[in-house]
Order: structure tokens, then C-alpha cells, then sequence
């Protein structure tokens, strides 16, 4: 309200040698495939984590810093065992830590997802549902797990300016989620 950033978001980006930038969720698409999100998503974590250990340093406490969590790495055991560590070994609170969980490429369902995000709640890192209203079950999922931040997604957000009805369904996104 005031102008001065309340968060900051680490994102991830990859130049292949070869082919130059790769489109975001496209490599996020191969690590899926490959196996690897589990280890990229820690490493991304301990980098951002180490990051704000840096910034808080500077003086810059008040930012909140927001990871993007693959809905692959919810239905991995030990996810909140990551986050601990990661904060832990970065000297960081729980509230310093934003985990986004995107919504439009479907958060899985199950007991280890459902244990996963009972801990990371009970660790007391915040919870933002990202991409909001694109995927198949919005609404679920805000029953399913509480929720800090709810982050529109773009297709929505763009054109408020030009559709009304894109305004008229941010303000009811906006009323659901306060309440």
C-alpha cells in the first residue's frame, strides 16, 4: 500500500547451449518426465532459502519469498522434511517462505499428497495457489488445504480492462478467497 515490494518470487530459468532459452514449462515438463523435479525443486528451494538469508542481511526482512512447487513433488514423501532443512539451514522463520502450488496442472490427490501438505502447514511456510482457475477442480482445492494467497491466473487478469466479465469473476476469486 505504501509502494515498497512485499515479495519477491524465484523463478527458474534454463539457457540450453544449443537451442538458447527453454520456455519455462517446458523444462519444468522434462524434469518432470526425467525424474529429476525432486531434486531440481530442492535445489531451487535451498537457492531462493540462501537468497533471502542474503537479503535479510541487507535489511530486507519484510519480503516474503514465494517457490514454486511442482504438483509432482506433492506427491513425493518427505517434501516438508525438504522445506525444513532448506529454512533451517538458511536461518530462515516459516513465514518467510511462500510455497505456490500451481493450480492448472492438477494437484494430485492421495495420502502422501494429503500428508505432505497437512506438514507443510503445520511447518507454518505459507500456501498460495498459483494459476487460479485453470484448473479442473479450483475450488477443491481451496477445501482441501488452506491457502495464504490465491494468485489469479493471466488469462484472467490481462484483459480485466477490456472484459467486464473478467473483472466481475477476479472480484468474486477475490470475495472466496477472504472468506
Amino acid at each position: 500500500l505504501d509502494g515498497r515490494p512485499i515479495g519477491v518470487e524465484a523463478l527458474l530459468r534454463w539457457t540450453h547451449p544449443g537451442y538458447g532459452p527453454v520456455r519455462t514449462d517446458v523444462a519444468i515438463a522434462l524434469a518432470e518426465q526425467g525424474g529429476l523435479i525432486g531434486r531440481l525443486g530442492a535445489w531451487a528451494l535451498d537457492e531462493a532459502c540462501a537468497r533471502k538469508a542474503q537479503w535479510n542481511r541487507q535489511g530486507l526482512q519484510a519480503l516474503t519469498m514465494s517457490v514454486n512447487v511442482s504438483p509432482l513433488q506433492l506427491g513425493e514423501p518427505g517434501l516438508p522434511a525438504v522445506v525444513a532443512r532448506a529454512l533451517e539451514r538458511h536461518g530462515l522463520r516459516p513465514d518467510e517462505l511462500e510455497l505456490e502450488i500451481t493450480e492448472s496442472r492438477g494437484i494430485p490427490a492421495g495420502e502422501i499428497a494429503d500428508r505432505n501438505l497437512a506438514g507443510l502447514e503445520a511447518l507454518g511456510v505459507r500456501l498460495a495457489m498459483d494459476d487460479f482457475g485453470m484448473g479442473h477442480a479450483s475450488l477443491l482445492h481451496l477445501k482441501r488445504f488452506r491457502v495464504a494467497a490465491i494468485k489469479v491466473d493471466g488469462s484472467l487478469s490481462r484483459d480485466v480492462m477490456s472484459h467486464p466479465v473478467s473483472g466481475d469473476i477476479i472480484r468474486a476469486i477475490a470475495t472466496l478467497g477472504h472468506s
